[in-house]
């Protein structure tokens, strides 16, 4: 069975078409990077995703089933765009935001998450007195407590520091090797290639679909690094598979 199914959908906000006649698939063990400039419909593909949009056409499954009645029946991680605390006093421990991930009380599925990420060492300090990588790190473990099947990110590496991006993709590379199906929705062209197997596109249709080699490619290299590459690459012929 597929993860993700999605056939001729498209999303309209009265009568703009944020996504039009968008299709693609992902199985076990994909990894997927979703590209596009600004306002190119990536975040409304997530709000799909997560059943928090509904298609104005086609269709959208996960795990062949509605995505509101996948999301209660299978477990699916999301990491949302922002998701750092400035303020210091904010009283969650990294303990605490770890285990709000699940719905009922488990301290070892909350410890091996937390261990998974790293930051068992920092599990009784207060969330807001982390780093941004020490952060998205901990929320990372929170979208994983559950053991996801999928795990969704929307552009979770903007505040971090080389070093701290670097570190995060290795760990989703890590996961990914175990078998979750990851997307992850990132204008880190360069840093995402590395990781991940396929590529979607989308300037609201979808442009690419295919390999990360193939949309490598079609666009040069020195475009892998900035936002860029995503405005040049309309410019040569994408597959659409």
């Amino acid at each position: 069975m597929s993860i993700a199914k999605i056939e001729g959908m498209s999303v309209r906000y009265g009568s703009y078409e944020a996504l039009d006649n968008v299709e693609f698939s992902i199985e076990k063990g994909d990894f997927i990077a979703v590209v596009g400039p600004n306002g190119s419909g990536k975040s409304t593909l997530v709000k799909a995703m997560l059943g928090l949009e509904r298609p104005s056409a086609g269709k959208i499954e996960l795990f062949g089933l509605p995505p509101a009645e996948a999301l209660a029946k299978h477990s699916v991680g999301y990491l949302p765009q922002k998701s750092t605390y400035a303020d210091p006093r904010f009283p969650a421990t990294v303990r605490e935001v770890v285990a709000s991930g699940l719905s009922r009380r488990d301290p070892v599925a909350t410890a091996d998450a937390m261990d998974l990420l790293r930051v068992a060492a920092l599990a009784d300090l207060r969330i807001g007195t982390l780093s941004g990588g020490q952060q998205q790190r901990v929320h990372l473990a929170r979208a994983l407590v559950r053991r996801p099947e999928f795990l969704i990110l929307d552009e979770p590496t903007g505040a971090l520091d080389p070093e701290s991006r670097d570190c995060f993709y290795s760990t989703l590379k890590e996961l990914n090797d175990e078998g979750v199906a990851i997307l992850i929705v990132s204008h880190d062209l360069d840093a995402v290639s590395r990781s991940a197997g396929k590529v979607l596109f989308l300037d609201r249709r979808v442009l690419y679909w295919g390999d990360i080699a193939g949309f490598r490619a079609r666009t040069p290299d020195h475009y892998f690094g900035g936002e860029g590459a995503h405005r040049h690459a309309q410019g040569h012929d994408h597959e659409h598979h």
